[in-house]
């Protein structure tokens, strides 16, 4: 008997643990409900709708800014592509995730790619764009792997408020104004590299907790950033 009621507090307490997490899991459920409905115009086909592109791959009612649930789903793909300024455009978003199993333990991979493209055959080297002085929140990590010098543009607003790092000095003066409308943001990574001038989305400091800053900053300001990127490609084309 004595043994049975030794037993009995450990049962109720992990009743209450089963409780206290369905409870929590129906709570995320019903706030994830919300946050979709409020944040629908994310969703790839409204994205697609908005800035007058196609979806080349993924589902229409995916929403690009909420994607992270209580169990993460396993592999997101959207693809969406257009024409601006009779630029091509394009918006990748890939976030994958998988378990590798080994003997003694498991790894768990990730790959995370966002970003807004434009296309242009023009050949212009390689430029990487951030702000000066980033909060916390929004830092971010240089794409490139090694460091390029400082290009000041002569743009004062431009050299103010964003830092330009390349290895082709020349194009310095003509992104100066190109770059101005993008010294209104909270966020702005920009590379530039033979073939595409992109808009990141993926590449914060922060770790995963800070990673949809750049979503959810990019995809609100999506038509200023393609506006931005397709007149540098035009530009180094010789077209504006």
């Amino acid at each position: 008997m004595d043994q049975l009621l030794a037993i009995v507090p450990s049962i109720s307490f992990a009743a209450l643990m089963v409780v206290g997490v369905i409870g929590y899991m129906i709570y995320a459920q019903k706030h994830r409900a919300q946050i979709q409905k409020d944040t629908a115009d994310y969703q790839a086909g409204a994205m697609a709708q908005r800035l007058g592109m196609r979806i080349e791959r993924g589902d229409p009612h995916q929403n690009l800014f909420v994607n992270t649930q209580l169990f993460e789903t396993a592999k997101i793909d959207v693809a969406l592509r257009g024409e601006r300024h009779g630029v091509p455009i394009e918006i990748v978003y890939l976030k994958e995730t998988w378990t590798e199993t080994g003997i003694v333990s498991s790894t768990i991979h990730r790959k995370w790619e966002g970003r807004l493209t434009a296309r242009t055959p023009a050949q212009f080297g390689h430029f990487e764009v951030s702000l000066r002085q980033p909060q916390s929140y929004n830092v971010v990590r240089s794409y490139f792997a090694h460091p390029m010098p400082e290009l000041p543009t002569g743009d004062p607003r431009t050299d103010s408020l964003l830092r330009v790092t390349g290895d082709n000095p020349p194009i310095a003066g003509a992104l100066g104004p190109l770059l101005a409308p993008l010294t209104r943001l909270n966020y702005v990574h920009v590379i530039g590299r033979p073939g595409e001038v992109t808009f990141l989305m993926s590449h914060c400091a922060g770790g995963r907790g800070l990673e949809m800053m750049g979503v959810g900053y990019a995809l609100h300001d999506a038509e200023l950033i393609f506006d931005v990127l397709t007149r540098i490609a035009l530009t180094a084309e010789g077209r504006a």
